[in-house]
């Protein structure tokens, strides 16, 4: 995935932990498309208070889970751990598109002020 772009800390970080990042990663970035084939930019964009306080009211919802979990020890009924932390990582993904602009609107309406440039909207941005 970003691979490419930081192969001079390869030697420094190992290639195994790049390639298990771009693998997470990839695998993150399936279940978002997923996610967004079955809900559509409105779930976000319609929410209560605006998109970017809706994606936080769900990123709270996602880390009392966990951690309701984590303390009780319990076994999850139908979502794993796992799947949550997933959850709570697309979620901050989400939250960058919105203050970058780059979240799909309704309808052509702008979700967000526009913000363009507050994030990269690329690794070589990063390395700069």
């Amino acid at each position: 995935m970003v691979s490419k772009h930081i192969d001079h800390i390869a030697d420094i970080i190992g290639q195994d932990f790049i390639n298990n990042v771009d693998n997470l990663m990839t695998h993150m970035a399936t279940i978002m498309y997923q996610r967004q084939a079955d809900y559509g930019a409105g779930n976000i964009n319609n929410a209560y208070g605006g998109a970017l306080n809706g994606v936080v009211v769900r990123m709270g919802d996602k880390y009392e889970r966990i951690k309701n979990l984590l303390t009780i020890n319990a076994d999850p009924q139908g979502e794993r751990i796992t799947d949550s932390f997933i959850d709570l990582a697309n979620y901050c993904v989400i939250a960058l598109m919105l203050l970058n602009n780059t979240w799909p609107t309704n309808g052509g309406q702008p979700c967000q002020k526009d913000t363009t440039n507050v994030i990269p909207r690329n690794v070589a941005e990063l390395t700069q």
